[in-house]
């Protein structure tokens, strides 16, 4: 089982080239892989469970801004 930790990261390194436009994230997946950093399972783990990532990572930087603001 993943820990958190690894879902952000994974999700994290998704996102970062999705949001820069540069690939179509299904297409030019290949691309996409090699710029993420993100080996081929965990690449596709993301896609699969992208609302389950998202909330995670959500979650995680929500802790995260309550903890430094404590």
């Amino acid at each position: 089982m993943d820990t958190m930790g690894e879902i952000v990261r994974r999700f994290r390194a998704y996102e970062k080239v999705r949001q820069s436009g540069k690939y179509n994230m299904i297409t030019d997946a290949g691309a996409a892989m090699d710029e993420s950093g993100l080996t081929e399972d965990e690449y596709f783990a993301v896609i699969e469970n992208y609302g389950h990532y998202k909330a995670v990572t959500e979650a995680w930087e929500k802790a995260e801004n309550d903890k430094n603001r404590a």
